[in-house]
């Protein structure tokens, strides 16, 4: 931060009182003209004389705070360019200017790929995380929604510590992208090992219109039994076997699960009357 470390150098001048004023003047020329590039060099160049950076910085942020729809994006970055010569060892600094150009101007991207840098390289893994929310609820572009959430999967599972993030993004990721196996895949082994049974559940539910039929009835199978180890539930595996058994009548994996359900203790009567009847027929 070399303009930071002129500071306490360059305080006190001879001149500082006249400085001083045309300082004042400068501060109120750029505010009036805020496109006026002329007025911020002058502004700048006093404040680097000065040395009081924080005035400028100051407004900026006033001014990015309100309607400049002409000049905004010009605005920001030379705001962006001032933050990094003067407070440069400040990511806090730059994190405020920077998320309060995303909050006013959503399609700024180079102010997102900024600050993605700025907060990874602090290691603020949750503010990063909050960062791709953020954007994620103001973007509806497919393409650029799929590389948002592809990112910020990496950063929850790689970096913040947070598997169950994670796979949030990842399974918004693969409701954009259904038919990305390896994706399906990598969710699945994460569900498994975070115990999120129901959630594994509803993957495999959606994803058996895409599979064979063979796929799709094995994927049945395995759905009954996550319900009866996992979930203690023998009625809605009761229901998938019926389905599984309606689409292949005797099919033998199936009535291995429907004889785990009449020796399931904690199975309601009707419950294993209904699948020793369903045994019965196949």
């Amino acid at each position: 931060m070399a303009k930071g470390e002129k500071r306490d150098s360059k305080r006190g001048g001879a001149d500082s009182s006249g400085l001083e004023q045309s300082f004042a003047a400068a501060l109120r020329a750029a505010k009036a003209a805020p496109d006026s590039e002329d007025a911020w060099d002058h502004l700048e160049e006093l404040a680097d004389k000065l040395q009081r950076p924080d005035e400028v910085a100051e407004l900026f942020t006033s001014l990015l705070g309100g309607k400049l729809p002409d000049q905004r994006t010009r605005l920001s970055k030379r705001a962006v360019k001032f933050h990094d010569e003067w407070f440069g060892d400040n990511p806090e600094a730059m994190n405020e200017l920077l998320s309060k150009i995303i909050a006013t101007d959503p399609e700024a991207e180079w102010a997102f790929e900024r600050l993605t840098v700025v907060l990874t390289v602090a290691e603020r893994w949750s503010d990063l995380l909050g960062l791709y929310d953020r954007t994620l609820e103001t973007t509806r572009e497919p393409d650029r929604r799929k590389k948002l959430l592809d990112d910020a999967a990496h950063v929850a599972k790689d970096f913040a510590d947070a598997p169950e993030r994670a796979v949030d993004y990842m399974q918004a990721l693969l409701a954009l992208d259904p038919k990305n196996t390896k994706l399906a895949s990598s969710i699945e082994r994460l569900l498994e090992r975070q115990r999120r049974w129901k959630d594994l559940i509803e993957l495999w539910q959606a994803q058996i219109p895409r599979l064979s039929v063979d796929e799709g009835r094995s994927t049945r199978v395995r759905i009954a039994a996550v319900y009866l180890e996992h979930l203690e539930s023998a009625g809605p595996a009761l229901e998938e076997l019926r389905t599984l058994l309606d689409e292949s009548p005797g099919h033998a994996e199936g009535c291995v699960q429907l004889e785990r359900i009449l020796d399931f203790a904690s199975a309601p009567v009707d419950v294993r009357l209904a699948a020793l009847a369903l045994l019965r027929t196949n």
